[in-house]
């Protein structure tokens, strides 16, 4: 794995992304058990629910013994990649501002399941060709730049996107969301992600490209050398800004600024797919302890997800075969977090029922 890490220069952008990263802790062991030692006082067999105890052990942790209510949120960030040039996908560009439109109308993919669960969704336009209109607060230009021909972007451009992340979410957590997703939409974006994973994972570009939104196996080999040859051209790479502005786009930034802000006020924060896996692997080269406060929803089809998963030893809680991408996966797995925590926060105890713990063989100790 290739280490990278954040080394602000004197920018008023980069000295706020760095205030926000000093405020990031790694959560602390001692909830850890206090909250393992609940679940285990719990009538049934010890660890018989599996993840959905490691989900409340880890809200315990994060929220230093004081869980609330979930108000859940997904923020959507969209921007057009000028990698697209490449012929790196089947969808014409203006696919990114149609399916914008069609977020914001709730009935995509990702509307419909939130408004299932009751799930808020917002909309960011940080890069689109075309204006979202009411929806350009954050953004700094149209489209990035081919990647294959030099870097996608400034410094100053990938730190402002970095920002848009850290500062819409501290608006939504100002707002009282305390359960948050990021989601995207751009076409090329799983070209960029394949780029920055393998940068920052050290895997190849043929394990970390997959079929996008539809390619053919053709397209899928050209796409795996496009991505080499961004990766070759735009080297050697500074710090994690840097490789940001060579390979990233605008809604890869944003969704690592989210989930900085997030680690930074204590907020448990739900990742996606692969594009929300590059994300990710980005936020942490600001800071390792981002890990401890993210909770991946599903598997997804595209490759390079492995790569993370593998990487960060993330253990998504679905396998839908799912690869929508939109933030779609984050409703589903708040869901399952707040039935988690509900269940495990009213079942009966042993003491409650009069049954002997001592009756029960942990099974998590013959692993």
């Amino acid at each position: 794995m290739n280490s990278f890490n954040f080394q602000p220069n004197g920018s008023a952008f980069e000295q706020e992304i760095a205030a926000v990263v000093s405020r990031i802790a790694p959560i602390e062991a001692e909830y850890l058990a206090q909250a393992r030692e609940y679940n285990d006082s719990l009538c049934k067999p010890l660890g018989s629910l599996g993840k959905m105890e490691e989900i409340r052990e880890r809200i315990w942790a994060i929220t230093r013994g004081n869980p609330q209510p979930f108000q859940k949120a997904v923020v959507v960030y969209a921007g057009d990649n000028g990698v697209c040039q490449e012929g790196v996908s089947t969808n014409p560009q203006d696919i990114t501002y149609k399916v914008c439109l069609n977020i914001l109308s709730g009935r995509s993919g990702l509307g419909c399941i939130a408004a299932f669960y009751h799930v808020e969704v917002f909309l960011e336009d940080l890069a689109v060709l075309e204006d979202v209109e009411g929806h350009t607060t954050y953004k700094v230009r149209r489209s990035t730049d081919n990647m294959r021909l030099g870097p996608a972007m400034s410094r100053d451009d990938a730190a402002q996107y970095v920002l848009a992340g850290i500062r819409r979410t501290q608006e939504l957590i100002d707002s009282g969301y305390n359960l948050i997703g990021a989601g995207e939409m751009g076409v090329g974006n799983t070209t960029t992600s394949s780029a920055v994973i393998s940068l920052l994972t050290g895997v190849p570009p043929e394990e970390t490209t997959g079929f996008g939104s539809g390619l053919t196996r053709d397209g899928v080999r050209h796409k795996v050398n496009v991505v080499r040859d961004a990766l070759a051209i735009n080297g050697p790479y500074g710090d994690i800004l840097d490789a940001a502005a060579k390979l990233a786009g605008a809604d890869i930034c944003a969704m690592a600024g989210t989930y900085l802000a997030c680690a930074a006020n204590s907020i448990p924060f739900v990742l996606d797919g692969v594009i929300s896996m590059a994300a990710l692997a980005l936020a942490r080269g600001f800071h390792s302890g981002i890990l401890d406060y993210a909770f991946s929803s599903h598997k997804t089809k595209e490759s390079g997800a492995r790569a993370v998963e593998q990487a960060f030893g993330l253990r998504p809680m679905l396998d839908l075969e799912m690869r929508l991408g939109e933030g779609s996966g984050c409703p589903l797995a708040m869901n399952l977090m707040e039935c988690s925590m509900f269940t495990l926060g009213t079942m009966a105890s042993f003491h409650d029922v009069s049954v002997n713990k001592q009756d029960y063989v942990d099974i998590r100790e013959e692993k």
